[in-house]
């Protein structure tokens, strides 16, 4: 049965493909058989993808449909990956949660500001009232220690899950996506993969899964 992580917000911009695909990536660098289903209608990761020069992990699009929950789990037990990632759409509903129950676990990214912070809380009542496996992840911060302290004590005051990897607006980002890459391909030493590859290790040790990469990339965390 392979791992089954989201990326979930009920509100768009957050960076839910940004992050699913470069968690893709990872999975696939470390050698597992990844698959990357893209589940938003705008269907970015399938046109990110299209970029690429040469074959990655597998990508395919997915509805959030009854029919949509059933493909996930079939997948999921098909015994043909270790881990499947998924892009959520930045909205909610039935169909949704009917596919979020299937998650082993559920990243929410969220960023500084009143409107992520009121998304992350109705997230998190949703979450709660599933028993969902959902994670706050800091996302798309800018610079400087004192903003990403005050965005880990707003959602601790919230009694809120937070992931300790937390991941700053950097322009590799902009550059590896507009390349199909993940920030961790196009700049392996830049800071913006190492926040990747941390993230990507504390998800693996959160599944029990063997977190891989090259002996660069594990010198460079």
């Amino acid at each position: 049965m392979a791992h089954i992580i989201g990326f979930a917000s009920f509100k768009g911009g957050t960076g839910k493909t940004t992050l699913a695909y470069a968690m893709a990536e990872r999975g696939h660098a470390s050698g597992m058989r990844t698959l990357l289903l893209d589940f938003d209608p705008q269907e970015t990761a399938i046109g990110v993808a299209y970029l690429r020069q040469e074959p990655g992990w597998e990508i395919r699009r997915c509805q959030v449909s009854v029919a949509g929950a059933e493909e996930l789990n079939d997948v999921a037990g098909s015994g043909d990956y270790d881990v499947v990632v998924c892009d959520l759409p930045g909205s909610e509903g039935a169909t949704l949660q009917r596919v979020l129950a299937s998650m082993d676990l559920v990243l929410c990214p969220v960023g500084l500001g009143a409107p992520d912070l009121l998304v992350a809380s109705n997230f998190a009542w949703i979450a709660r009232r599933m028993s969902l496996p959902v994670v706050f992840v800091g996302n798309n911060l800018s610079p400087g220690r004192r903003r990403r302290e005050e965005l880990i004590q707003e959602l601790e005051a919230m009694e809120l899950p937070v992931c300790p990897a937390l991941v700053q607006s950097r322009v590799a980002h902009l550059d590896a996506m507009n390349r199909g890459q993940s920030a961790s391909e196009w700049a392996p030493d830049s800071p913006a993969s190492r926040e990747l590859q941390e993230l990507w290790r504390w998800i693996a040790e959160e599944l029990g899964i063997a977190a891989g990469g090259t002996a660069q990339e594990i010198e460079a965390v």
